[in-house]
């Protein structure tokens, strides 16, 4: 059911025409379809050892508060 609510909010958002409604995050295919960072989600990402998840946030964050002038928290941990 959680899947089923995240295709039609993402659906709904990609069919949305109004410019971004997040923080862009500088990759436009993903903005496309989240319309940007949107402040109220919590974002993870997942991967396999040395697939380069750690650097993809931090780039990722730097260039959207460097870019946008906003204010940014980058939080980590190694735990498994």
């Amino acid at each position: 059911q959680a899947y089923s609510e995240v295709m039609g909010i993402l659906d709904q958002r990609q069919k949305d025409t109004r410019p971004l409604t997040g923080v862009p995050t500088g990759i436009p295919a993903l903005d496309a379809i989240t319309k940007g960072l949107q402040p109220e989600h919590f974002i993870a990402v997942g991967g396999r050892p040395g697939d380069g998840k750690s650097a993809f946030v931090i780039n990722n964050c730097v260039l959207s508060a460097l870019t946008n002038k906003i204010p940014t928290l980058i939080e980590c941990s190694t735990k498994m």
